[in-house]
């Protein structure tokens, strides 16, 4: 009878790959999924897009007509929300608006470069405006308790111009977009309070108007999408004191509809001395 000879060097590194073998564990046992780049515009063709843009802007004559070293005729104060342009609240705005954008249209979050566009640049306007749809207050009230890390700065300070709002998970809810839409307002008039302690003594002089609105995306307020609805000047957000003001009479009948104060009681014709009448 024949033997089989085996190679012990074969015997060795067969035992050897057999002890690996039996301690490998798949690789697919371990597997996690990996996060993607989201599907859409790749980053280059967006750069593109900016550069070509740009060279068209740079050609035309009439982004010429308002010198940059002008100052503005506005510091806006607005969300971040990219539905929201300057040309919605003016016609041609280089060198006329100096726009300030944070999350929630907040003053305490965007001191520093509000401070610059009223006492620096001396622009007789600050717009303070809020959209009707506003992604963070809507966030807010749907997650003030527990935000992502990214909102925790901005939701701290909407915890102080929205105190006691209640949360509403359900986005659904029949008065949701009824509450988000006070929530907007009030948070309007808060960030106009605080503009008008600060900026009080070029308010005095009449060399500052702080404007508190709404861009009307969807018109909520039935005047059309996308007007701008004043809804609060120097701190006066009652609707028939703002109609009142001495600057309102050189308004036509037509522009007078966009005032819409939030504050509907308490004062009327026949009891108007509360009314502020120094604008």
């Amino acid at each position: 009878m024949n033997r089989l000879t085996i190679n012990p060097t074969i015997f060795f590194v067969a035992i050897a790959l057999s002890l690996i073998i039996s301690g490998f564990k798949p690789a697919w046992a371990e597997m996690k999924p990996i996060l993607k780049f989201q599907v859409g515009v790749p980053p280059i063709a967006v750069l593109k897009t900016i550069l070509q843009s740009n060279q068209l802007t740079a050609k035309n004559p009439a982004n010429k007509e308002f010198p940059t070293q002008t100052p503005p005729l506005i510091t806006w104060l607005a969300d971040c929300d990219a539905a929201i342009q300057p040309q919605q609240i003016m016609t041609n705005p280089a060198g006329k608006v100096f726009t300030v954008r944070n999350l929630g249209f907040q003053m305490e979050a965007s001191l520093d470069a509000v401070d610059f566009g009223v006492l620096q640049l001396f622009s007789p306007i600050l717009l303070i405006t809020g959209n009707t749809g506003n992604q963070t207050i809507r966030l807010f009230m749907m997650e003030a308790d527990q935000p992502v890390p990214e909102l925790r700065r901005p939701f701290e300070l909407l915890k102080k111009s929205l105190t006691g709002v209640q949360q509403i998970t359900n986005e659904e809810s029949a008065i949701f977009e009824e509450r988000l839409l006070e929530n907007i307002e009030k948070n309007i008039d808060f960030q106009v309070g605080m503009a008008v302690s600060r900026y009080q003594e070029r308010i005095k002089a009449g060399r500052l108007l702080v404007v508190g609105g709404i861009i009307d995306l969807h018109n909520q307020y039935g005047r059309g999408p996308e007007k701008l609805i004043i809804t609060n000047i120097n701190g006066e957000g009652n609707d028939y004191c703002l109609r009142q003001l001495p600057i309102m009479k050189q308004l036509d009948p037509e522009t007078l509809t966009l005032v819409i104060g939030r504050d509907k009681t308490g004062k009327t014709e026949k009891g108007n001395s509360q009314c502020l009448k120094k604008y």
